[in-house]
């Protein structure tokens, strides 16, 4: 009855990775309802956006140097909000991530923004490979995939979008997707200060 050991690592292996893609599940459908629930009940405080934003592409300085992915952050200093931290971290976040999943190697992120009355405008954009037309209108739909199978493999749990769009709406905020022409993606979206 002896398993060998490359079996019982590669079992291991499967099941570290299927318990992580589960808890970032669990974590990505409580944010969820937390935002369905208790739009009242969010905690608000003032949030430096270019701070926020700064951290996040150090935390994902490892995946952009693997890939040579180059992310030019045009963001003024200090930019304020008043708003929920994580949630607001989760925005960029989740399109940071989505863009280093599935734009393609070498590629650049952008990232602007500009104050236009009470709202910050940001503007999100990769030159990678886009999106098949057919998608876009469902990008922000929860649990919708792309391409099934590279996303699982990936470890995304399908509601990334769906978290951002919420997160924004919960902050007098819309987003829209396009394809840019040039090719890639753009999100353009709009936080109320």
């Amino acid at each position: 009855d002896h398993i060998p050991h490359d079996k019982i690592n590669v079992f291991l292996e499967r099941c570290y990775a299927q318990s992580n893609r589960l808890s970032r599940l669990l974590r990505d459908i409580s944010v969820l309802t937390r935002m369905d629930e208790a739009a009242n009940m969010i905690d608000m405080e003032k949030v430096d956006i270019s701070v926020l934003v700064t951290n996040i592409v150090n935390e994902v300085s490892l995946e952009l140097e693997e890939k040579q992915i180059t992310v030019v952050n045009s963001l003024k200093k200090d930019i304020q909000i008043r708003g929920n931290y994580s949630l607001l971290y989760s925005i960029f976040r989740n399109l940071m991530d989505n863009a280093i999943a599935y734009a393609g190697d070498g590629t650049t992120i952008t990232l602007e923004g500009k104050e236009i009355g009470n709202k910050w405008h940001f503007v999100f954009r990769d030159n990678g490979q886009g999106v098949p037309q057919e998608h876009i209108a469902r990008l922000f739909e929860r649990f919708y995939r792309v391409d099934k199978g590279r996303s699982r493999k990936m470890g995304g749990t399908g509601l990334g979008l769906a978290i951002v769009k919420h997160a924004l709406l919960l902050h007098g905020g819309t987003i829209r997707v396009n394809n840019l022409p040039e090719g890639g993606l753009k999100f353009e979206f709009t936080i109320k200060k």
